[in-house]
């Protein structure tokens, strides 16, 4: 789990897949991962439609940023809504945006622009496979609305905020706090994302974040505001 603030626009990337990590670098997780957004801005997320694997080659080879930010849907989003990146899937996220993300333990990134950016990627964007091999980890099917619809949406008032497909990966759970309400028992990594709450004793304000261990057990939470609650898997 990560806070992450964005003064620029980060660079067009993605990230492979288990079975990708697995059988070439040895990983036992790639990275799938997730954004609900706190502050608002454009993301931009999944291929326009289908893409040759060679043409895009020579779009990374060649720096062409323009064409590479081109390739992809951009979306303007606002505080609440959340965006499941799975595996292999193309992003970057514009500046200015202030999200939580969930990911799995890795720090696994295919980059595919580094032009302008304090980045060496063309030493360090092909995790050391080299770009054709590298570049096969990347989803070049393109997305249609439907298909966005399912990566991008705004979260309920309350419950589960991610797709279903992420709960493999990870869970986030939004709890809204209006005089007393609990967190439920499990390992977990609870965020105030609003208002002024205490729990089990503690005040808490919007920013704070707590690690709970399962012994911890159930956890009260009064005050007014809300919380949001990273979860492991789901068994």
């Amino acid at each position: 789990m990560k806070l992450l603030d964005a003064g620029q626009r980060l660079p067009v990337h993605a990230h492979p897949h288990d079975d990708f990590a697995a059988t070439h670098l040895g990983r036992a997780h790639g990275k799938a991962e997730a954004w609900y957004m706190l502050q608002g801005g454009t993301v931009h997320v999944g291929l326009r439609e289908d893409v040759d694997a060679a043409a895009l080659a020579d779009l990374v080879d060649q720096q062409d940023v323009d064409a590479l930010l081109g390739l992809l849907h951009e979306v303007e989003v606002a505080a609440g809504d959340v965006v499941w990146v799975p595996p292999g899937e193309l992003h970057a996220i514009g500046a200015g945006i202030l999200l939580l993300e969930l990911q799995q333990p890795e720090d696994l990134s295919i980059l595919l622009e580094w032009d302008g950016f304090a980045i060496d990627g063309a030493e360090a964007g092909h995790l050391g496979l080299g770009f054709e091999l590298a570049l096969a980890a990347v989803n070049t099917r393109g997305r249609s609305a439907v298909d966005l619809d399912a990566l991008i949406g705004t979260a309920p008032d309350s419950g589960s905020v991610f797709p279903a497909a992420a709960d493999e990966y990870f869970r986030l759970e939004r709890i809204p706090v209006d005089g007393s309400t609990v967190v439920g028992r499990g390992f977990s990594i609870v965020i105030v994302s609003g208002g002024d709450i205490e729990i089990d004793g503690r005040r808490l304000r919007i920013g704070s974040s707590l690690l709970v261990p399962d012994a911890a057990g159930v956890l009260e939470a009064t005050g007014a505001g809300e919380l949001l609650v990273a979860r492991p898997p789901a068994p």
